[in-house]
């Protein structure tokens, strides 16, 4: 019975693997600095939003600070990509355009989420820390420079 148990918690994991690749990689890929869009970045966007919304999940209860950080970086994601959401879809904007934006996040954040949940979990069985892989980190520090330039562009 506990083995059927452990089976059917760890069933998503098995058929679940993160197809991302590093954010770093995908804006030197896809992303020209020197020209960029609302559309180049609001892939960006999700993404951090993604992996704040998967560090909150981790973060127990004694880790008041960071998790208070990881949700500040959320709103001030939110906050940034309405922006960016604006201005691509401006002209098929309903009369509640928050709540459009907010259905997007929430389907286009959906499989990074899980994507990022996964390298967490590999990471915690690589390294004995879900932090503790290349991954994550460098997609973190990535966000972290992102929501820089949405700071200095308030």
């Amino acid at each position: 019975m506990k083995k059927l148990l452990a089976l059917l918690l760890l069933s998503p994991l098995i058929f679940s693997e993160n197809n991302m690749i590093p954010l770093g990689e995908y804006i030197d890929k896809n992303v020209d600095i020197t020209g960029v869009t609302a559309r180049d970045m609001i892939y960006v966007n999700y993404r951090c939003i993604a992996l704040n919304l998967v560090l909150m999940e981790l973060m127990t209860s004694d880790l008041e600070k960071p998790k208070e950080d990881a949700k500040n970086n959320i709103i001030n994601f939110l906050n940034g990509g309405f922006n960016l959401y604006s201005q691509i879809f401006e002209d098929k904007i309903s009369d509640d355009p928050w709540q459009d934006y907010l259905n997007s996040v929430a389907s286009q954040t959906l499989s990074m989420k899980e994507s990022y949940r996964f390298q967490t979990s590999k990471d915690w069985q690589d390294t004995g820390n879900v932090l503790g892989g290349k991954f994550i980190k460098n997609d973190f520090s990535e966000c972290t420079y992102w929501k820089e330039l949405l700071d200095d562009n308030k």
